[in-house]
Protein backbone atom coordinates (compact mmCIF):
# COMPACT_ATOMS: atom_id res chain seq x y z
CA UNK A 1 0.00 0.00 0.00
CA UNK A 2 1.35 3.42 -0.95
CA UNK A 3 1.60 6.39 1.41
CA UNK A 4 -1.79 8.14 1.55
CA UNK A 5 -2.27 11.76 2.68
CA UNK A 6 -5.54 12.97 4.20
CA UNK A 7 -6.96 15.61 1.83
CA UNK A 8 -10.47 14.22 2.42
CA UNK A 9 -10.38 15.36 6.05
CA UNK A 10 -9.17 18.81 5.07
CA UNK A 11 -11.92 19.15 2.46
CA UNK A 12 -14.64 18.32 4.99
CA UNK A 13 -13.04 20.67 7.50
CA UNK A 14 -13.18 23.58 5.05
CA UNK A 15 -16.64 22.61 3.83
CA UNK A 16 -18.01 22.76 7.38
CA UNK A 17 -17.02 26.43 7.66
CA UNK A 18 -19.93 27.38 5.40
CA UNK A 19 -22.39 26.36 8.13
CA UNK A 20 -21.24 29.26 10.28
CA UNK A 21 -22.83 31.62 7.78
CA UNK A 22 -26.27 30.07 8.25
CA UNK A 23 -26.58 30.58 12.02
CA UNK A 24 -25.31 27.10 12.78
CA UNK A 25 -23.17 26.72 15.89
CA UNK A 26 -19.88 25.22 14.81
CA UNK A 27 -17.11 23.64 16.84
CA UNK A 28 -14.26 22.05 14.93
CA UNK A 29 -10.80 20.68 15.76
CA UNK A 30 -8.25 19.35 13.31
CA UNK A 31 -5.07 17.77 14.68
CA UNK A 32 -2.00 16.29 13.05
CA UNK A 33 0.75 14.50 14.95
CA UNK A 34 3.87 12.67 13.82
CA UNK A 35 6.68 10.73 15.49
CA UNK A 36 10.00 9.84 13.89
CA UNK A 37 12.63 7.56 15.41
CA UNK A 38 15.82 6.45 13.66
CA UNK A 39 19.15 4.94 14.75
CA UNK A 40 22.46 4.53 12.95
CA UNK A 41 23.71 1.01 12.22
CA UNK A 42 26.64 1.13 14.71
CA UNK A 43 24.39 0.88 17.80
CA UNK A 44 24.99 -2.34 19.74
CA UNK A 45 21.30 -3.03 20.15
CA UNK A 46 20.52 -2.33 16.46
CA UNK A 47 17.16 -0.81 17.45
CA UNK A 48 14.51 -0.48 14.81
CA UNK A 49 13.29 2.95 13.76
CA UNK A 50 9.73 4.02 13.09
CA UNK A 51 7.58 6.77 11.62
CA UNK A 52 4.03 7.25 12.89
CA UNK A 53 1.55 9.93 11.81
CA UNK A 54 -2.10 10.47 12.79
CA UNK A 55 -4.65 12.99 11.52
CA UNK A 56 -8.00 13.60 13.23
CA UNK A 57 -11.01 15.80 12.54
CA UNK A 58 -13.77 16.38 15.12
CA UNK A 59 -16.70 18.52 14.01
CA UNK A 60 -19.91 19.44 15.84
CA UNK A 61 -22.56 21.45 13.99
CA UNK A 62 -25.87 22.26 15.71
CA UNK A 63 -28.84 24.55 15.40
CA UNK A 64 -32.21 25.18 17.02
CA UNK A 65 -34.46 24.53 14.02
CA UNK A 66 -37.62 25.60 15.85
CA UNK A 67 -38.84 26.16 19.38
CA UNK A 68 -39.27 22.39 19.79
CA UNK A 69 -36.66 20.80 17.50
CA UNK A 70 -32.87 20.90 17.90
CA UNK A 71 -30.43 19.44 15.35
CA UNK A 72 -26.94 18.25 16.27
CA UNK A 73 -24.52 16.72 13.78
CA UNK A 74 -21.05 15.30 14.41
CA UNK A 75 -18.29 14.28 12.03
CA UNK A 76 -15.34 12.31 13.40
CA UNK A 77 -12.57 11.25 11.05
CA UNK A 78 -9.21 9.72 11.82
CA UNK A 79 -6.43 8.20 9.76
CA UNK A 80 -2.86 7.24 10.56
CA UNK A 81 -0.02 5.06 9.29
CA UNK A 82 3.08 3.44 10.73
CA UNK A 83 6.36 2.56 9.01
CA UNK A 84 9.07 0.49 10.71
CA UNK A 85 12.80 0.43 9.92
CA UNK A 86 14.34 -3.05 9.84
CA UNK A 87 16.96 -3.96 12.46
CA UNK A 88 18.86 -6.05 9.91
CA UNK A 89 19.17 -4.18 6.64
CA UNK A 90 17.83 -0.77 7.82
CA UNK A 91 15.16 -0.79 5.11
CA UNK A 92 11.73 0.74 5.74
CA UNK A 93 8.55 -1.27 5.60
CA UNK A 94 5.57 -0.16 3.55
CA UNK A 95 3.08 2.04 5.47
CA UNK A 96 0.60 0.10 7.58
CA UNK A 97 -2.68 1.61 8.75
CA UNK A 98 -2.71 2.16 12.52
CA UNK A 99 -5.76 4.46 12.79
CA UNK A 100 -8.81 4.38 10.54
CA UNK A 101 -12.12 5.94 11.55
CA UNK A 102 -15.18 7.41 9.86
CA UNK A 103 -18.09 8.26 12.16
CA UNK A 104 -20.97 10.56 11.11
CA UNK A 105 -24.07 11.08 13.26
CA UNK A 106 -27.14 13.31 13.10
CA UNK A 107 -29.51 13.71 16.09
CA UNK A 108 -32.87 15.45 16.29
CA UNK A 109 -34.10 16.28 19.80
CA UNK A 110 -37.71 17.20 20.44
CA UNK A 111 -38.25 19.45 23.44
CA UNK A 112 -41.17 18.30 25.60
CA UNK A 113 -40.63 19.25 29.24
CA UNK A 114 -36.97 20.29 29.30
CA UNK A 115 -36.05 17.33 31.52
CA UNK A 116 -36.30 14.23 29.32
CA UNK A 117 -36.68 14.81 25.60
CA UNK A 118 -37.48 12.33 22.81
CA UNK A 119 -34.86 11.95 20.08
CA UNK A 120 -34.23 10.26 16.76
CA UNK A 121 -30.80 9.75 15.27
CA UNK A 122 -28.95 8.31 12.31
CA UNK A 123 -25.33 7.16 12.45
CA UNK A 124 -22.92 5.79 9.86
CA UNK A 125 -19.63 4.20 10.93
CA UNK A 126 -16.96 2.73 8.72
CA UNK A 127 -13.28 2.93 7.84
CA UNK A 128 -11.49 4.29 4.80
CA UNK A 129 -9.63 1.08 3.92
CA UNK A 130 -10.35 -2.58 4.54
CA UNK A 131 -7.07 -4.49 4.29
CA UNK A 132 -8.17 -7.91 5.51
CA UNK A 133 -7.63 -9.18 1.97
CA UNK A 134 -4.34 -7.69 0.77
CA UNK A 135 -5.13 -8.62 -2.82
CA UNK A 136 -8.50 -6.85 -2.82
CA UNK A 137 -8.49 -3.69 -0.71
CA UNK A 138 -11.99 -2.31 -0.23
CA UNK A 139 -12.94 1.29 0.48
CA UNK A 140 -15.51 2.25 3.14
CA UNK A 141 -15.91 -1.33 4.33
CA UNK A 142 -17.43 -2.63 6.53
CA UNK A 143 -20.25 -0.09 6.87
CA UNK A 144 -22.74 0.04 9.74
CA UNK A 145 -25.91 2.18 9.59
CA UNK A 146 -27.75 2.71 12.87
CA UNK A 147 -31.19 4.28 13.33
CA UNK A 148 -32.10 4.88 16.95
CA UNK A 149 -34.88 6.55 18.94
CA UNK A 150 -35.77 7.02 22.57
CA UNK A 151 -35.33 9.50 25.40
CA UNK A 152 -32.44 11.91 25.97
CA UNK A 153 -31.39 13.78 29.09
CA UNK A 154 -28.76 16.51 29.45
CA UNK A 155 -27.71 15.85 33.04
CA UNK A 156 -25.14 18.67 33.06
CA UNK A 157 -24.78 21.33 30.38
CA UNK A 158 -22.44 24.27 30.81
CA UNK A 159 -19.61 25.80 28.74
CA UNK A 160 -17.00 23.77 30.64
CA UNK A 161 -18.91 20.60 31.64
CA UNK A 162 -21.32 18.47 29.64
CA UNK A 163 -22.92 15.09 30.39
CA UNK A 164 -25.71 13.56 28.31
CA UNK A 165 -27.39 10.15 28.38
CA UNK A 166 -29.62 8.54 25.76
CA UNK A 167 -31.66 5.36 26.13
CA UNK A 168 -33.88 3.73 23.57
CA UNK A 169 -34.19 1.29 20.72
CA UNK A 170 -31.97 0.91 17.69
CA UNK A 171 -31.98 -0.86 14.34
CA UNK A 172 -28.65 -1.57 12.66
CA UNK A 173 -27.70 -2.72 9.19
CA UNK A 174 -24.18 -4.04 8.63
CA UNK A 175 -22.72 -4.23 5.13
CA UNK A 176 -19.54 -6.28 4.75
CA UNK A 177 -18.08 -6.93 1.32
CA UNK A 178 -15.40 -9.22 2.76
CA UNK A 179 -17.37 -11.92 4.60
CA UNK A 180 -16.07 -15.49 4.62
CA UNK A 181 -18.49 -17.80 2.84
CA UNK A 182 -19.66 -20.92 4.71
CA UNK A 183 -20.52 -24.15 2.92
CA UNK A 184 -22.68 -27.07 4.02
CA UNK A 185 -20.94 -30.38 4.66
CA UNK A 186 -23.26 -33.01 5.97
CA UNK A 187 -25.04 -31.57 8.99
CA UNK A 188 -22.40 -28.93 9.56
CA UNK A 189 -21.46 -25.56 8.06
CA UNK A 190 -17.74 -25.04 7.63
CA UNK A 191 -15.73 -22.03 6.36
CA UNK A 192 -15.08 -22.05 2.62
CA UNK A 193 -12.26 -20.46 0.64
CA UNK A 194 -14.13 -17.51 -0.90
CA UNK A 195 -15.67 -14.23 0.28
CA UNK A 196 -19.03 -12.64 -0.35
CA UNK A 197 -21.07 -9.56 0.54
CA UNK A 198 -23.24 -9.96 3.62
CA UNK A 199 -26.06 -7.72 4.84
CA UNK A 200 -27.14 -8.29 8.43
CA UNK A 201 -29.92 -6.38 10.19
CA UNK A 202 -30.58 -6.49 13.91
CA UNK A 203 -32.61 -4.57 16.46
CA UNK A 204 -32.27 -4.04 20.18
CA UNK A 205 -31.70 -1.56 22.98
CA UNK A 206 -28.97 1.07 23.14
CA UNK A 207 -27.54 3.17 25.96
CA UNK A 208 -25.22 6.09 25.16
CA UNK A 209 -23.38 8.24 27.69
CA UNK A 210 -21.33 11.26 26.53
CA UNK A 211 -19.12 13.33 28.81
CA UNK A 212 -16.92 16.38 28.09
CA UNK A 213 -14.92 18.64 30.37
CA UNK A 214 -12.74 21.58 29.44
CA UNK A 215 -10.62 23.61 31.85
CA UNK A 216 -9.91 27.01 30.33
CA UNK A 217 -7.48 26.51 27.44
CA UNK A 218 -5.35 23.91 29.21
CA UNK A 219 -7.15 20.58 29.42
CA UNK A 220 -9.94 18.77 27.59
CA UNK A 221 -11.42 15.44 28.73
CA UNK A 222 -14.03 13.50 26.79
CA UNK A 223 -15.55 10.05 27.14
CA UNK A 224 -18.22 8.14 25.25
CA UNK A 225 -19.78 4.85 26.32
CA UNK A 226 -22.10 2.89 24.02
CA UNK A 227 -23.86 -0.31 25.17
CA UNK A 228 -25.92 -2.24 22.64
CA UNK A 229 -27.90 -5.42 23.21
CA UNK A 230 -29.39 -7.09 20.14
CA UNK A 231 -32.80 -8.70 20.70
CA UNK A 232 -33.55 -9.86 17.16
CA UNK A 233 -31.55 -10.49 14.03
CA UNK A 234 -32.08 -11.35 10.38
CA UNK A 235 -29.60 -12.81 7.96
CA UNK A 236 -27.53 -15.95 7.86
CA UNK A 237 -26.62 -17.12 11.38
CA UNK A 238 -23.53 -19.24 11.92
CA UNK A 239 -23.51 -18.96 15.74
CA UNK A 240 -25.25 -17.25 18.66
CA UNK A 241 -22.49 -14.75 19.42
CA UNK A 242 -24.74 -11.89 18.29
CA UNK A 243 -26.70 -12.31 21.54
CA UNK A 244 -23.77 -10.98 23.56
CA UNK A 245 -23.88 -7.24 24.46
CA UNK A 246 -21.55 -4.97 22.48
CA UNK A 247 -19.50 -2.34 24.32
CA UNK A 248 -17.63 0.66 22.98
CA UNK A 249 -15.83 2.91 25.48
CA UNK A 250 -13.59 5.72 24.24
CA UNK A 251 -11.66 8.21 26.36
CA UNK A 252 -9.67 11.22 25.14
CA UNK A 253 -7.34 13.51 27.07
CA UNK A 254 -5.91 16.59 25.38
CA UNK A 255 -3.42 18.87 27.11
CA UNK A 256 -2.84 22.24 25.46
CA UNK A 257 0.86 23.12 25.74
CA UNK A 258 0.44 26.25 23.62
CA UNK A 259 -2.37 27.65 21.52
CA UNK A 260 -1.77 25.11 18.75
CA UNK A 261 0.56 22.47 20.23
CA UNK A 262 -1.13 19.67 22.17
CA UNK A 263 -0.40 16.39 23.89
CA UNK A 264 -3.05 13.73 23.24
CA UNK A 265 -3.96 10.41 24.81
CA UNK A 266 -6.62 8.06 23.46
CA UNK A 267 -7.79 4.88 25.17
CA UNK A 268 -10.45 2.73 23.52
CA UNK A 269 -12.07 -0.50 24.66
CA UNK A 270 -14.22 -2.56 22.30
CA UNK A 271 -16.05 -5.79 22.96
CA UNK A 272 -17.84 -7.65 20.19
CA UNK A 273 -18.07 -11.41 20.68
CA UNK A 274 -18.51 -11.96 16.93
CA UNK A 275 -15.07 -10.40 16.36
CA UNK A 276 -13.16 -11.88 19.32
CA UNK A 277 -13.96 -13.53 22.62
CA UNK A 278 -11.82 -11.03 24.55
CA UNK A 279 -12.09 -7.22 24.71
CA UNK A 280 -9.90 -5.26 22.33
CA UNK A 281 -7.81 -2.36 23.62
CA UNK A 282 -6.17 0.54 21.83
CA UNK A 283 -3.95 3.27 23.29
CA UNK A 284 -2.40 6.19 21.41
CA UNK A 285 0.01 8.75 22.85
CA UNK A 286 0.81 11.65 20.53
CA UNK A 287 1.90 15.28 20.39
CA UNK A 288 1.29 17.56 17.47
CA UNK A 289 -0.49 20.64 16.16
CA UNK A 290 -4.20 21.32 16.64
CA UNK A 291 -6.32 23.97 14.97
CA UNK A 292 -9.67 24.89 16.49
CA UNK A 293 -12.60 26.85 15.16
CA UNK A 294 -15.79 27.79 16.98
CA UNK A 295 -18.51 30.42 16.71
CA UNK A 296 -20.23 29.51 19.98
Amino acid sequence: MKFIPIPFSVILFLFSLSYAQENWLLSSEFSLSATFNSNSQNWNSRDAGSVVWIGRLDNTIEKQLSSKIHSENTIRLGFGQTMVKSKDDQSWSSPQISTDLLDIQSILKYSVNGIIDPFTSFRATSQFYDERDENNIRFLNPLTLTQSFGMSRDIIKSPSLFWRMRLGGAFRTKFDRDTLEYISQGNQRIPGDSYQTSIITDGGTELVSEFRFRHDELLTLSAKLVLYEALMRSGELNNNYWRYPEISWENNVRLWLTENITFNYLMQVLYDREVHKKPRFRQIFSAGVTFSLSNR
